[in-house]
Order: C-alpha cells, then structure tokens, then sequence
C-alpha cells in the first residue's frame, strides 16, 4: 500500500460487521484506508480518530466457521477460492483483494464443505473517518491497553485454558499459564460446572434462565478449596413487558454464602456506564468472557445500552483469543478489564444469545437486580464498578 503526501494508512472505524451467514460460514467485513489526499486528526469524545478527504479505501473479509460444535466435524483442511482473480485467502480466513467482485469461497473440513460468497472492491474519491486509538485516560483506553497487553506475544492454545484437567461438574486445577491469571485478574467468581453461573456477591449468582441450574461448584484461587452452592432460591428478572426473549433471559440465585477471603465475586456495570464508555457503537472495544470449557476468550464490545453486543475481532493477536460461543456457552459472563488496583472483572451482560456474544446489558437492569437481590434477602447484594473515581465522565 502506497501513502500519499499528506495521506494516511489505517483501520476504519467501524468494525467487523456479520454481512453474511450461510452453510457454517460467516463473512465478516474489514475496512483499511490505503491513501487519502489529506487528512484531520481529532477527538471524539472518548476516540481520538482522522477524518481523510478523496480517500481510497479496501473493503476486504474475514471468513469464520460458525457454530464449531464439534472440533472433530468442523475441523479445517483448506480453504478454496473459487476465482483468485478477485481475492485470496490466508490460512486463517482472511480475505485479500485482487480485484473487485464477487467469488465463492468454500472450507474444506475433515467432514464437510462449507461454501459462501465473499465481496471486496476498492473504492477511490470516498470520505472516509479512522480510528486511531482512545484517549489517554479514558476508561476504553484503560481497558482496551491492559487487554492488548495480556495477550502479547502468548501462544493462545496454552494461554486461552482457565483450567489444565478441566472436568466438568466436578474439578478442575487453576492454569499459571492463562493469559488472565497472568496478568493478575480473579477468575474464581466463574462456576466450574455447566450452569456457567457468575459470583457477583458471597450469596449471589447470575446465570441465562434458558439454561438454568440450581447448583454451583466454584473453586478459589487463594486456598484451591472447593465450594458447592445449590440455590437457596431464584429470581428471574427483566425489563417489564418485554417482548424479546433474551431480555428477560437473566435469573439471580441466592446461594449459601462463599467466604468473600476465598473467592472474589465480580463487579457488575453500573447504571451510568455508556457515560464513560461514550463511543462503543461506533469503535468497538476489545473485552473477554468464558465459555463451557472454562477458556479465557477475547471479542470486541460493539454495543451498550439495551442489549451489550459483541463481535469477533479481525486484529489477528486478538483474534486467536477468539471463539465461536456454541451450545452451552450459555449464562457465561462478558467483560471489561478490571478497573485500576482491582481485580475483579466487570461484567457487562451474560450470554443468552450465540455468535460472537450478546445479552442484556446488566447496568440497564440495575433496579431489577437489586430488587433480586432484596426479594432473596441478600445478606450483601451486587456490588457495581465505579468508574467515576478513575476516569472521566463523557455525559
């Protein structure tokens, strides 16, 4: 890619956007500015981005198996590009442009063929806006840097496990390895059996309804104990009237109290988290979660407010950290990076929706918590993330 005078190379905006689905096969759209004729650095709110004039820009992809079930079905093989003539694809999906078009792609795995069609063009005189990065002090850019900085450089097949023997439902041993663990964040308020549940007080659990339990087994980090926690009783909670499924999809378990000395509940997003976290909808912000097999994963938080949405990451340091969220996966927690001298992830929503992941945002549902957690007769109720003693509100 050539400069011109003036000019300038990056990343647009927006993110990876799902443009297609079919067969298995997910598109996800990339946009690079590659020169423009000049271009104005400025601040929006919390993202500081460059506005280009007469701008060439490619739109090229990103391919992604979807709903990878079974590693041993979905396995990958080669990738097959039915014209090069109008892209190219990498080993791990990423589509090139050559020229513009339309062509099929197909993933060859160990059992089936998997096909969709992939667009790229290149597009020259258009206005075009990048990002840049957060600015310096704002809680995106707190967070978004920690995470960068945990994964870097990590080879993701021994990073990503939270467990090394992983049994589900009965135990499993802390991974030194993970990149989490490393990097100091307490991930003993996730459940280790298949409830998925989140320890958000010593007596207090969330989870997806749709996927339901009412035992709890979580192990601490401190003295490697092992507590057992069926539910002493449970709310289902939601915005009132409701149409939308997974809305409503979000149940709070009062359980027997874990002493607080040997497991750390999480944090969950407050009320007023969109004021510090302005641009999330318009640049998208790396986070992570958990899934059934218990692994730390990494995607990008590209909304708040209503239901928090996340998308797959196509930086390819990221993007390792990625997986698809398939049955099961259900009630695990999404997050952002603990807040400064904590240790304890923010949980933004739980998983009731597949893809890359999605569900209620939890700071929306903050009065119908509390009144959970009143209605149990919570001895501690939920303990929300102030982000206004470190970080400036956008409002």
């Amino acid at each position: 890619m050539t400069t011109l005078q003036g000019g300038a190379t990056g990343p647009l905006l927006r993110g990876p956007t799902p443009d297609d689905v079919n067969f298995g096969l997910q598109v996800v759209t990339r946009e690079t500015v590659v020169e423009s004729a000049s271009q104005e650095r400025t601040t929006d709110r919390d993202a500081i981005v460059d506005i280009h004039t007469s701008a060439t820009v490619l739109r090229e992809a990103d391919v992604i198996i979807r709903n990878a079930s079974s590693a041993n079905v979905f396995s990958l093989l080669a990738w097959y590009v039915q014209d090069e003539g109008i892209l190219t694809i990498d080993a791990d999906g990423r589509c090139s442009w050559v020229a513009n078009g339309t062509t099929g792609v197909t993933a060859h795995t160990k059992w089936l063929s998997l096909a969709t069609r992939v667009s790229v063009e290149r597009v020259e005189g258009v206005a075009a806006t990048s990002f840049v990065d957060w600015e310096e002090g704002s809680a995106a850019k707190w967070s978004a840097d920690q995470l960068r900085a945990a994964v870097a450089g990590l080879n993701p097949d021994v990073a990503k496990p939270l467990l090394t023997d992983l049994i589900l439902n009965t135990a499993g041993t802390w991974n030194p390895q993970n990149w989490l663990l490393r990097a100091g964040v307490r991930m003993d308020c996730m459940s280790l059996n298949r409830p998925n549940g989140t320890l958000v007080a010593p007596d207090l659990v969330i989870t997806a309804e749709h996927y339901d339990r009412n035992n709890f087994l979580f192990r601490s980090l401190v003295t490697g104990d092992y507590y057992y926690r069926p539910s002493l009783g449970k709310v289902g909670i939601g915005p009132p009237n409701s149409q939308d499924w997974f809305d409503t999809d979000v149940v709070v378990h009062r359980i027997e109290p874990i002493p607080a000395a040997a497991i750390k509940p999480c944090l969950v997003a407050p009320d007023d988290i969109e004021d510090y976290f302005p641009s999330i909808g318009s640049y998208w912000l790396p986070g992570f979660g958990g899934d059934q097999e218990k692994k730390g994963l990494v995607g990008l938080l590209q909304s708040l407010g209503g239901i928090a949405w996340w998308a797959i990451p196509t930086d390819p340091e990221l993007k390792a950290f990625y997986e698809q969220a398939i049955g099961g996966d259900s009630g695990g927690k999404r997050a952002l990076w603990p807040l400064p001298g904590d240790d304890r992830p923010v949980v933004t929503n739980l998983l009731t929706y597949g893809g890359p992941g999605g569900g209620p945002e939890l700071g929306d549902l903050s009065g119908l918590l509390d009144d959970a957690a009143t209605e149990l007769e919570s001895n501690y109720g939920f303990s929300y993330a102030d982000y206004g003693a470190h970080f400036e509100n956008y409002a």
